[in-house]
């Protein structure tokens, strides 16, 4: 859109182009409608009604056009207010006297500016706005800050398919209103269900001083020290410039009461006003939806550490002393100004701060006091005093000896609320940067054992080479697959613990463009000594000591995720000098062990007396090093899906049908759709089998044949649910279990107490209204679920559907062959077994094959060892009876 170019223009430029844009390019800088009085407010009614008919083109083309609208009279309507202040100020520069502060024309004078600022801003309205009507709705404008046409824009995006848009909408309104569950809810399901990835959304309202600062902490990660004084020097004057804005945004409309005094209509306006700007640093301090401690003065902590590695004492200094103005007792910087006196000759007046930020500091220390004042001593006329927050926190960074040089520069935290997310899955920080030297991390939780068995039952069928390595890349698993589907679940929990690694990584790293550049398992067979002649990689290469690492760009980065436990391995880490800086913890090679570090760093590993293994990823934020092969085995593995859902569903089910399986009640029967009861689906052998199987389970003495009756009953079931469904995808086992539960001892009439209590299982239950949510700790990923009860020899014991409120809907009695299929997030409960024992194969179904059950696939692979064994014995024996 014209509108859309010419905006972003007036966004960079100084006030003087921007009033040549506006003249001379009138129609294309506000040209949203060649009628003036199709302003934003009228847009977004239209924008509405069209929503509302569900005409999703219309409804986008006017809510864009309503926002860039808004952007328009917003950015006007500020940039007048700062070029007539400015204005004034530069016409009397040269009647100012030093007598000025005690004039008893200073009075006026302040009026005089009121007065000349009013008229100009006026006239520079009248000049760009021409006849558009300037006065809005209060209600209107509060929408429209409030970002609620992005919350429109998303949906209407979704419906004609732009996924990519409508998740950046989503998210731009979600900065705004962090509390808003359906559009956080919008945000993860675009993202898990449609596959937007992380990078490909955006803050659509992102701030020019916030682009700066993000270039110039990947700067600072990679030790570009010209990139990071050139990108925190320019996020600087961005700052200053919207923070300057911000401050004259505030100088909004303002409701006062009926015929105030003149001084109290200014003072109440002003004080509202105040109240407004003190609060302009820490919105414009919030990264993503967190607040920042000390956001604008980290800025000279990167620029102290950067001037210092560039030899520009006198620009670190300065730094130095205008970071602790603003933060005067850390002690790192304390510390690094001790270090300049005593080492490079500056004293106490060096330390000056930088002009710009002490009149920055000086403006808000005055605002501060002033509402202060109003908040201890004046009472507003709307009494809508609010507390003004306090942050007194700092950073507090270990120290180093001054004698080798200043701190280390700051050390960036925007990634911590993201790296919560993983805490709640299981994941935690054994070392971080401080116990690793570096930017590295060394996290527990990352995959399960059955994970790590299913990539080493895959790495372990290639062959090692000379030095006892063992390496397989995607391209080769993916080749292996189309030979053998036996490793596809191998495959897919590569693929799947590659992306997860990815996520973590990059937020570590603050990376906002993060990709892999190559994924491979690698293990190293059993070694009795140190090679001694070179130091071994986690990559599986072999590096001169010399040279201590492999050729990686400053754009590179590495993960580790350990498939195998050692006691006596490791990985350590080399400072420039090629002397070991740091190493993990004892013990902290095994599975689910995650290390992070860049990929250029220095480093080795301890071999182990026992196999080691690992999955390495390499990562890149450069996109064009993105490896297509990770996205051509994904395609292929959908293709596999495809294949295994063409199985017509009613052949299938007319088969079950002849085999004697007989559906009872279905659907609407069972009060709501895709909920089936059948009988008949395994006999009353197959039952009895299954039950003794779970009694001899606890001895953990089962027969082979039991086990494979008991995969192969769950796979019937299995079956079935999906095809009565006609589901147009296949069911993967997410999990299966066989339980029996035995009535308590003691009294039993009367009882009302459930076996299992009602719920969903893929979601949350509300009990206070009914609702059941599909979000974390929930098990998401199970989109159905089914029982098959294997006796009737008890009592109490039933099924039962739920209503939202928790009571009993439809209650089913269990029998042997009996299955009960339903969606996941339907309701149900089990009431107590009052008495004998009820048993049972419960099992949950996903749709997602990355969730498939391992514990089954791997199952599957040791009754086949089993056959096979058991076959090659056969004929070892009936060799050895033909020799007799």
């Amino acid at each position: 859109m014209a509108v859309k170019s010419c905006r972003s223009f007036v966004n960079g430029a100084p006030w003087t182009i921007f009033v040549l844009c506006v003249l001379s390019l009138a129609k294309l800088c506000s040209g949203l409608s060649d009628d003036p009085q199709m302003t934003f407010d009228k847009l977004f009614t239209m924008g509405m009604i069209a929503y509302n008919q569900e005409d999703w083109q219309t409804c986008i083309r006017n809510m864009e056009r309503a926002q860039d609208d808004f952007n328009f009279y917003k950015q006007t309507v500020i940039d007048c207010r700062v070029s007539c202040r400015k204005k004034f100020v530069s016409s009397k520069r040269n009647e100012r006297s030093e007598q000025q502060i005690i004039d008893d024309l200073t009075f006026l004078k302040f009026y005089e500016q009121i007065i000349f600022e009013s008229a100009c801003i006026r006239k520079c309205r009248k000049s760009i706005f021409g006849e558009r009507p300037e006065k809005v709705p209060r209600n209107t404008l509060t929408n429209f800050e409030n970002r609620l046409a992005y919350s429109y824009l998303q949906f209407c995006y979704y419906k004609i398919g732009r996924m990519v848009d409508a998740t950046s909408a989503a998210y731009t309104f979600f900065l705004k209103n962090p509390d808003h569950e359906d559009t956080v809810n919008n945000i993860q399901s675009y993202r898990r269900q449609y596959k937007v990835k992380d990078e490909e959304i955006i803050d659509m309202e992102r701030k020019q001083y916030k682009v700066y600062r993000g270039e110039g902490e990947k700067a600072y990660n990679t030790g570009d020290w010209d990139k990071v004084i050139e990108h925190f020097e320019r996020a600087l004057q961005e700052y200053y410039l919207e923070h300057e804005r911000c401050c004259a945004d505030c100088e909004g409309q303002f409701e006062h009461e009926r015929d105030p005094d003149l001084i109290h209509a200014v003072a109440d306006h002003y004080i509202s006003v105040l109240k407004c700007q003190v609060d302009c640093a820490d919105n414009l301090s919030k990264i993503y939806i967190q607040h920042q401690p000390n956001y604008f003065a980290e800025h000279f902590h990167y620029l102290q550490f950067a001037y210092y590695k560039k030899k520009d004492y006198d620009r670190a200094v300065e730094a130095t002393g205008t970071y602790l103005l603003f933060v005067p007792d850390n002690e790192d910087m304390i510390a690094n100004k001790m270090f300049y006196k005593q080492n490079h000759g500056y004293h106490e007046a060096h330390f000056t701060p930088r002009k710009e930020a002490l009149q920055y500091y000086e403006r808000q220390q005055m605002m501060e006091k002033m509402l202060e004042f109003v908040n201890t001593k004046y009472v507003t006329t709307d009494e809508e005093d609010e507390d003004d927050d306090d942050d007194g926190r700092d950073s507090n960074l270990d120290s180093e000896e001054l004698s080798n040089g200043p701190i280390n520069g700051p050390k960036p935290d925007v990634q911590a609320s993201y790296l919560e997310l993983f805490e709640r899955l299981g994941m935690r920080t054994l070392q971080g940067t401080e116990e690793l030297k570096g930017p590295r991390f060394l996290s527990k939780g990352f995959t399960r054992e059955g994970q790590c068995v299913e990539m080493m039952y895959m790495i372990n069928f290639t062959e090692p080479d000379e030095k006892g390595i063992r390496q397989i890349s995607v391209a080769e698993a993916l080749e292996l697959i189309k030979k053998d589907t036996e490793y596809e679940m191998a495959l897919r929990t590569m693929l799947k613990n590659s992306e997860i690694a990815r996520h973590y990584t990059g937020k570590f790293f603050n990376q906002t463009k993060f990709f892999i550049k190559d994924v491979k398992l690698v293990c190293r067979d059993p070694v009795d000594e140190d090679s001694g002649t070179c130091v071994p990689q986690e990559t599986g290469a072999c590096v001169d000591d010399t040279e201590l690492s492999e050729d990686y760009s400053q754009d590179e980065y590495m993960s580790v995720s350990y498939l195998t436990d050692s006691d006596d391995g490791g990985i350590y880490f080399l400072d420039r000098w090629g002397r070991k800086q740091s190493s993990s913890l004892p013990g902290s090679i095994k599975c689910g062990h995650i290390v992070g570090f860049e990929a250029s760093d220095r480093h080795g590993i301890i071999p182990s007396k026992s196999q080691r293994c690992a999955m390495v990823v390499m990562y890149t934020s450069d996109r064009r090093n993105d490896n297509p092969i990770v996205r051509k085995a994904k395609t292929y593995l959908l293709s596999l899906e495809n294949h295994r859902s063409a199985i017509n569903s009613s052949d299938v089910l007319q088969k079950f049908e002849r085999e004697g399986t007989t559906v009872v009640q279905a659907n609407e029967e069972l009060h709501k759709k895709e909920r089936v009861v059948a009988d008949g689906l395994i006999d009353d052998e197959a039952c009895s089998a299954l039950i003794n199987l779970a009694k001899l389970a606890r001895s953990r003495s089962v027969s082979k044949e039991a086990v494979e009756l008991y995969l192969n009953a769950s796979e019937r079931s299995r079956l079935f649910v999906e095809k009565f469904f006609n589901l147009t995808k296949p069911l993967y086992f997410d999990f299966t279990h066989l339980v029996c539960r035995t009535a308590v001892e003691g009294v039993q009439s009367g009882r009302t107490d459930p076996s299992h209590p009602v719920h969903g299982d893929n979601c949350q239950l509300d009990l206070t209204d009914g609702t059941c949510t599909r979000s974390f700790p929930a098990f998401v990923q199970r989109d159905y679920s089914a029982v098959m009860y294997l006796n009737e020899d008890f009592e109490g014991g039933e099924f039962f559907f739920a209503h939202s409120n928790t009571s009993a809907d439809v209650t089913l009695k269990p029998k042997c062959g009996r299955i009960v299929g339903f969606n996941a997030a339907h309701l149900h409960g089990v009431n107590s077994v009052t008495k004998g024992q009820r048993c049972a194969i419960a099992m949950w179904y996903t749709l997602d094959p990355n969730f498939k059950e391992l514990a089954r696939t791997q199952a599957h692979k040791v009754l086949a060892n089993l056959s096979q064994k058991e076959a090659q014995e056969s004929r070892t024996e009936e060799s050895t009876h033909e020799e007799l």
